[in-house]
């Protein structure tokens, strides 16, 4: 998949950035800013990682819009399970 540049997410217009991992504050692979309706994805890591983070990132998203609490243990399984599903069934390439 193309990482895009703006995402929708519960009628909010998130930006996505694809950049150095410091320079907006994330100290992993990616980040989620609810506040400033930024996301986050390392240029440092391969994109099979990258698409998988965007996942991840979407789903603490929908998490904070509707106040799920999801654990952050949850949300990586949904996380890897997804995405494992989407690469296998070809729905993503």
């Amino acid at each position: 998949m193309k990482i895009p540049k703006t995402l929708k997410i519960g009628g909010i217009n998130y930006q996505v950035i694809v950049e150095n991992p410091h320079m907006h504050g994330c100290n992993g692979v990616g980040s989620n800013n609810d506040g400033t309706a930024i996301i986050t994805i390392s240029n440092t890591i391969n994109h099979q990682v990258q698409e998988s983070t965007l996942l991840h990132e979407m789903i603490e998203a929908i998490n904070g819009t509707n106040d799920l609490q999801l654990s952050h243990q949850t949300i990586s399984t949904l996380e890897t399970s997804l995405y494992q599903v989407l690469m296998d069934n070809r729905l993503l390439r």
